[in-house]
């Protein structure tokens, strides 16, 4: 399942290394705004956060480790703590894409917290 998760994510990265030379000997902007948002759905996809699939690799990889609702836990207090220094970048760099990816991120990881911490056991 792993490969499966993280084939998104690479088709995103091979399709900003496929554009980098057509980008770099013309001067179109669509293929630099392409790059761009290719490479930024590929490395935004792959943070250990749960909805995205680096959160489900991270899930399964800590799975083998931890018992399914230890590793939630952990991974929802992780995406928790993840968000604070992508929500500074955000107002620092005053970038309203990246503040609604952590106002998201974070939403979802306080629900899946909640979730997880009403179970006794999962600590």
């Amino acid at each position: 399942q792993i490969p499966i998760f993280a084939a998104g994510s690479l088709a995103n990265l091979l399709t900003c290394l496929v554009l980098l030379l057509p980008t770099a000997l013309s001067d179109n902007p669509f293929l630099l705004t392409l790059m761009f948002f290719s490479s930024y759905i590929g490395i935004l996809n792959l943070l250990p956060v749960w909805p995205l699939d680096g959160g489900k690799i991270i899930i399964l990889l800590m799975q083998k480790i931890f018992p399914e609702k230890k590793s939630k836990y952990y991974l929802a207090a992780t995406s928790t703590l993840l968000a604070v220094p992508f929500g500074v970048f955000a107002v620092v760099e005053q970038n309203v894409v990246i503040g609604i990816d952590v106002l998201l991120i974070y939403s979802f990881s306080i629900w899946a917290l909640s979730i997880t911490e009403s179970d006794n056991d999962c600590r």
